[in-house]
This record gives structure tokens, C-alpha cells and sequence, in this order.
């Protein structure tokens, strides 16, 4: 784990960035703040009604044939599609039963 000592040291040891705060995690060197940034996710305000909105785009009901996403690298893209295909295979589960 990676500690900030009283002093203000960096002290590391087994690096777990989910025991350290976003304060600590600012004093980090940079390779380390780096890790531990990429380690933690945080959820959009609006992703349910994104995800819902997304999701009914993509019915086939919908008179939609090309639902594009797009944006910058890192903003959940690809998150997004994988919480779609979810759901998706999911409700299909559920339908057949």
C-alpha cells in the first residue's frame, strides 16, 4: 500500500489505490498519481438516463439504424457498450423464459 507519512513523505509498499484518499493520491509522484488515477471510476450524474436513452436508440422498434458514439478517450465509451450489451442479453434471457 502507498502511504503519505506525517512529514509528508511517500512512503511505498504493495501500491493499493483504494486505500488511499483523492488528497493523498494528489501528493503522490506522478507515476504513482497515475496509477492511482486510472485505478478509480466514477459514475456520470446523468449515466441512467444516458444509458437509457442509448438503450432505446438501439431497440429495433426504435426506427433507428445507426446509433454513433462518440468522445474523447477515457470518457466511458466503451463502458457504456458493455453496460448496453448487459442489459441487452439480459432482457433476452429474461424474454425466452
Amino acid at each position: 500500500m502507498a502511504t503519505i507519512s506525517s512529514n509528508g513523505q511517500f512512503e511505498e509498499s504493495d501500491y493499493d489505490a483504494t486505500k488511499i484518499s483523492i488528497e493523498e493520491a494528489r501528493r503522490l509522484p506522478n507515476e504513482h498519481k497515475c496509477t492511482y488515477f486510472n485505478s478509480v471510476r466514477w459514475a456520470h450524474s446523468r449515466h441512467r438516463e444516458v444509458l437509457a436513452k442509448v438503450l432505446s436508440l438501439a431497440h429495433p422498434d426504435s426506427g433507428t439504424d445507426v446509433v454513433l458514439l462518440v468522445g474523447p478517450t477515457g470518457v466511458g465509451k466503451s463502458t457504456l457498450i458493455g453496460a448496453m450489451k448487459k442489459i441487452i442479453i439480459r432482457d433476452s434471457l429474461d424474454a425466452g423464459q
